[in-house]
């Protein structure tokens, strides 16, 4: 079933990119036809690109990265995008440090259930500088027991949001929201760099589509978005001389996802 779903996506991603390409190509020759600087049917290279760029992403999807000896910590596994990752990743065969607000809450429990030995729930509240270096200790003393050289990915997708306008919304609730969104990233990711360094790893910054533009009543999460997506720019520069690789997703919204998803295999 998972080899099925594999080239499902495959499949999907392929027919993706190659329908970009041929549009693309599509409207660039309709374009340059009319003003007749090309006489190249438009329909063709629509085929030819659609072909081209479906090669290339089948190409891409074979490869693959071998995850024996290899550890990655996501943060805000508790629930929602961390928790289905963290799930995800260790299915494939990393060894995953999943740190929760609370190590004995019920989504450590789930994810300790329903994974396997490589499944390591950790106590981790990213704004609290005293369990960021616990975690660290026991993620540092875990690699050396299992024989693995550093961390080779570190996801900070631990997220905190609030709405409401500007004059609704109080100071201390935009300082929280900043301290999680924030803080706790540049934290837990000068925290980690040494162990990420060691494995020539990757730095993955879950940021949001608001971290590019902006939304009514979205002022304190987009602030603490925008921020992230310049820390990600300058640390890429920063850590590329040591192998280490920084990359930022955009989600969009995961709670009404989930909800007509539900609602689609419901009904």
């Amino acid at each position: 079933m998972d080899r099925l779903d594999k080239s499902i996506d495959g499949l999907h991603r392929a027919s993706i990119w190659g329908l970009q390409a041929g549009v693309a190509a599509y409207v660039l020759t309709a374009v340059t036809g009319f003003l007749r600087i090309t006489s190249i049917c438009p329909c063709l290279a629509f085929l030819l690109f659609f072909i081209i760029g479906s090669a290339i992403a089948a190409f891409i999807a074979t490869l693959e990265i071998k995850p024996e000896g290899k550890a990655v910590l996501v943060t805000g596994c508790d629930s929602g995008f961390g928790y289905h990752l963290a799930l995800r990743l260790e299915k494939l065969g990393f060894v995953i440090f999943a740190a929760c607000l609370d190590k004995n809450g019920d989504g450590a429990k789930m994810l300790k259930k329903e994974g396997g030995d490589k499944m390591i729930p950790v106590q981790m509240n990213v704004t609290s500088d005293e369990q960021i270096a616990s975690t660290l200790d026991e993620v540092t003393e875990e690699l050396a027991k299992r024989g693995i050289n550093g961390l080779w990915g570190l996801v900070n997708n631990a997220g905190l949001s609030t709405f409401g306008h500007i004059e609704w919304i109080s100071v201390d609730d935009s300082r929280k929201v900043m301290e999680v969104n924030t803080w706790g990233v540049v934290k837990a990711t000068k925290a980690f760099l040494p162990l990420i360094r060691r494995a020539s790893g990757r730095v993955v910054n879950v940021t949001s589509a608001l971290g590019r533009f902006s939304s009514l009543g979205r002022s304190s999460y987009g602030m603490t978005k925008h921020a992230i997506e310049a820390f990600s720019d300058v640390l890429r520069f920063e850590i590329r001389r040591f192998g280490v690789h920084v990359s930022i997703v955009e989600p969009g919204n995961f709670i009404a996802g989930a909800y007509f998803k539900n609602k689609f295999i419901k009904n």
